[in-house]
């Protein structure tokens, strides 16, 4: 993932996603803006405010639909049509400040792993969970720190 112009030069983060929507459909677009706004919820309770841009494409290659965020208030504002096809184009991208970058691509792949859009997501997402231990064949006296590395392929 690439930081963009405008992330860089506004001090905050980039982070982003393409890959295929399968079943595209008017159920499967809203289960998407649903992601764009739970990524941005996510920003809002991280850094008391959402100040940035969330937007998403879906197209085949000519008709497309675009969706921007800019205002929480607002909402996700479409522009474009795209009619039910079994596949087509995604692309997910969002730039905000006062977040952490890595956190930011973590959310953005658990909201479209959880969004139940049928997606098959470019390259592997790997991250890190840290819990207490709860691992009872590892003993009262365990130090582990409960660190358990998953790898997620999002070929949702």
């Amino acid at each position: 993932m690439r930081k963009s112009e405008s992330a860089d030069m506004a001090g905050g983060v980039a982070a982003g996603v393409k890959g295929k929507v399968l079943n595209y459909n008017s159920d499967t677009q809203m289960r998407l803006d649903k992601a764009l706004l739970a990524v941005a919820e996510w920003i809002e309770a991280e850094a008391g405010m959402f100040l940035g841009h969330a937007k998403m494409c879906v197209s085949d290659g000519g008709e497309g639909i675009t969706v921007n965020l800019v205002d929480l208030g607002t909402g996700p504002e479409r522009h474009g049509i795209l009619s039910p096809r079994r596949s087509a184009d995604f692309a997910f991208m969002v730039a905000a400040t006062d977040i952490d970058a890595h956190e930011l691509e973590h959310e953005i792949f658990h909201a479209l792993e959880d969004s139940g859009a049928f997606l098959e997501l470019e390259g592997d997402h790997h991250h890190h969970h840290h819990h207490g231990c709860d691992d009872p064949s590892h003993g009262e006296d365990c130090d582990c720190g409960g660190h358990h590395h998953h790898d997620h392929s999002h070929g949702v």
